[in-house]
Formats: C-alpha cells, structure tokens, sequence
C-alpha cells in the first residue's frame, strides 16, 4: 500500500469483527448492575437463579467481591 497507495489492499483484508461475548448478556448485566452500590448489585444477583447471575456471583467469590459490599469493621467503628 505504502508503494502503491492502493486502498483496496486494505478493504481486501479487513474482515468483521466476531460478536462480542459480552454483547449476548447485555441484558443482564444491565439488569443486575444498575445497583447504587455492590451491596445492591450483590443481593440482585443472589436473588435470582439465572445462570448469568450465577456465573457472576461464582466469579464474584473468585476474586472476593463479596467482602467489600460488607462494611468493614473499621469503618464502623470510626464512625462511632
């Protein structure tokens, strides 16, 4: 292209980009977190039992989201 200048080269190969994974649980995840805090998103998701609300609650254990949506014994203590 560089020597040619010929722009065909490029449409020729570009291709379309594959779906998103995410894009399938669009719907989801707007639903489950549009919550004001991580408490709110958690307990949306514990109280349902979808399967992507599963897999998110699994994943949210994994890397211990759980624990921050539970105010933490410092904080409450300060505030006293």
């Amino acid at each position: 292209m560089e020597e040619s200048g010929d722009w065909t080269l490029i449409d020729a190969a570009a291709h379309e980009v594959p779906a998103s994974a995410l894009r399938k649980d669009e719907t989801e995840i707007n639903a489950f977190f549009n919550g004001e805090s991580l408490t709110d998103i958690l307990n949306a998701l514990q109280g349902s039992d979808l399967p992507f609300a599963e897999k998110a609650l699994k994943n949210s254990r994994a890397t211990r989201l759980s624990q921050w949506a539970a105010p933490s014994r410092s904080s409450t203590a300060c505030a006293a």
